[in-house]
């Protein structure tokens, strides 16, 4: 399902996505990263899926439960933190 998504992704030249209702930790899609809170038993995380080219930005992805989660990113000018609810 993610390549799926990722394959769209990349169609549409989207490079983070905030994503929900998804399971598991940390899986690598080919060029896209993924990240997410939530567990194996349900379908209630969220997270992000990130191009790989920026994978050298990430500062750090904080799951604070399944259904929300944060993701900091160092900027050229400034740092920014992206949250899913």
């Amino acid at each position: 399902m993610l390549k799926v998504v990722a394959a769209e992704l990349e169609k549409h030249r989207i490079d983070i996505a905030a994503i929900k209702m998804i399971r598991s930790a940390v899986l690598d899609t080919g060029n896209f990263i993924s990240m997410y809170s939530g567990n194996d038993s349900n379908t209630t995380g969220t997270g992000f899926i990130i191009n790989r080219k920026y994978k050298q930005a990430i500062m750090y992805f904080e799951a604070v439960d399944e259904r929300i989660c944060s993701l900091r990113m160092g900027g050229k000018f400034c740092n920014f933190t992206i949250i899913s609810v």
